[in-house]
């Protein structure tokens, strides 16, 4: 797991490392992101900028209209097993390029 800190533009050198370290661990990229405009913005756009690197990025929004992860962590103890289960839910075979599958507890999926 990695935070990324002052993520309000994320950038192709972000994504770089993002995406080498995922390829040396060989792990799923997960971003759980601010549940308003702006939150989705930046999920896209990371999701944009890993997939030229050949990785998808699963895109889970907390399930409070405008929560952070903090604040969804601060009022559900079972936060890190919701999450656990949407990654799960995730589909290998999906195409990359289709873009980001967005996770955000029912409010949309595509």
């Amino acid at each position: 797991a990695v935070a990324v800190l002052g993520s309000s533009a994320p950038d192709a050198a972000v994504a770089l490392r993002l995406a080498m370290r995922a390829r040396r661990d060989r792990s799923d990229l997960v971003a759980v992101v601010d549940s308003d405009d702006a939150g989705r913005a930046w999920g896209n756009r990371l999701a944009a900028l890993l997939i030229d690197h050949g990785h998808r990025l699963t895109v889970i929004e907390p399930p409070i209209p405008g929560g952070d992860l903090n604040s969804w962590a601060q009022r559900d103890p079972s936060w890190t097993a919701a999450i656990e289960a949407r990654t799960r839910s995730t589909d290998p075979t999906r195409n990359e390029r289709a873009g980001p599958r967005r996770v955000d507890f029912g409010i949309d999926l595509w």
